[in-house]
């Protein structure tokens, strides 16, 4: 079997101890992440948008297990520093600094695993032919 490369920009050897070849799983995870984040992001937005940081703060908390399963411990990282400083600090510029940058940071992951996805549609696809 051919081995599969991800996208370097991604946690490759988190990737890789959590899928191995089993590159089925991979594309359901991924794919499952890409829908959810495309779901999640407009609503982060909105939320920022009216200044409710509440209501940003319960869903990426309901994010964090998704995140994790596809190894994005960074942005789990940046949900707990982004609560830390609300708590702290309340709702300021910052913490719409913060909020921000999250979303940015989690629609570019979205992007980069919806062309993993892709391409691991490709290469399932590509196996199976090939036997």
């Amino acid at each position: 079997m051919t081995d599969f490369l991800f996208n370097e920009e991604l946690d490759v050897p988190f990737l890789r101890n959590a899928f191995g070849q089993d590159y089925f799983a991979a594309r359901e995870v991924l794919g499952s992440f890409v829908d959810s984040a495309s779901h999640d992001i407009p609503i982060l937005q909105a939320a920022l948008e009216r200044s409710s940081l509440r209501a940003f703060s319960r869903i990426t908390m309901r994010m964090v297990h998704n995140l994790q399963l596809v190894g994005l411990e960074n942005e789990v990282e940046h949900i707990r520093q982004l609560r830390s400083h609300v708590a702290g600090f309340g709702v300021n510029a910052r913490s719409k600094e913060l909020a921000e940058q999250f979303i940015n940071g989690l629609d570019y992951k979205k992007n980069l695993m919806a062309v993993e996805v892709d391409r691991l549609d490709r290469h399932i696809e590509s196996q199976v032919r090939h036997g």
